[in-house]
């Protein structure tokens, strides 16, 4: 009677022992999941921040139904009656433009209230380059077993976040040698202005991705037009406060 093997052969990842495949499959979801409460979560507090329904009186809840739900309602059964591509089509444009406001908002709040510009810039600097480098080392050489891959992982972020010797280093005594990339941005003689650094490491990625969506909907010139408007709207937004500052 033929047995099972303990590991599993998976495309680009060599052999992989099915526990640990498993181990790594639950907490992927659990991480999803924490991800997805955690933003709800940021999502329900910004928009009670904005709307502050508990606090209102009820001629506001009245003229908030009366004026916006029981007209939705009423479209929107219309539409599922008569028209349900129509509905599909109406509900995703209007649901992308509230979240997008929510999401703005809540970028706005974490950049003002939360994270200085020049602390987010120094993490996602520290978070980005061990990524890249572990993903050039996986891409030129796929013979690597996983737990090769994991410890060169853990060991490139534990660097650029720490440094050498870093906390364990520090738990035993022993001084720093070389700095963390977050470290190392946070005391440099030079930085550049918050609003360059938002639109650098926000716009930047918000306007690729929306290009290449738009990319795929219209073609590549349409894209170059999507990703210069959403940069150049960001870059309008940021340049706006410190000229009214200065004012």
């Amino acid at each position: 009677m033929a047995t099972e093997s303990d590991s599993t052969a998976v495309e680009g990842f060599g052999r992989v022992s099915r526990t640990t495949g498993i181990l790594f499959r639950y907490l992927l979801l659990a991480a999803t999941l924490f991800g997805l409460v955690v933003m709800l979560i940021l999502l329900v507090y910004v928009a009670n921040d904005a709307f502050r329904p508990f606090t209102a009186d009820a001629g506001w809840h009245l003229t908030y139904v009366a004026v916006f739900l029981a007209p939705t309602a009423v479209v929107g059964t219309y539409l599922y009656r008569r028209d349900a591509a129509a509905l599909r089509a109406g509900a995703l444009t209007v649901g992308l433009l509230a979240v997008s406001v929510m999401f703005a908002g809540g970028a706005a709040m974490l950049f003002v209230d939360i994270i200085p510009p020049l602390t987010w810039l120094a993490y996602v600097v520290a978070l980005a380059l061990p990524a890249v480098v572990v993903v050039a080392v996986v891409s030129r050489d796929h013979r690597l077993s996983f737990t090769s891959r994991l410890a060169a992982t853990t060991a490139a972020f534990y660097l650029s976040l720490f440094g050498l010797p870093g906390p364990l280093g520090t738990a035993f005594g022993l001084p720093s040698v070389v700095p963390g990339v977050a470290d190392a941005i946070l005391y440099a003689p030079y930085v550049p202005d918050p609003w360059l650094i938002v639109i650098a490491t926000v716009g930047g990625p918000v306007a690729f991705l929306g290009g290449r969506y738009v990319a795929g909907e219209r073609g590549r010139r349409a894209r170059a037009y999507a990703t210069g408007a959403i940069l150049l709207g960001v870059a309008r937004r940021r340049a706006r406060r410190p000229a009214a500052r200065r004012g």
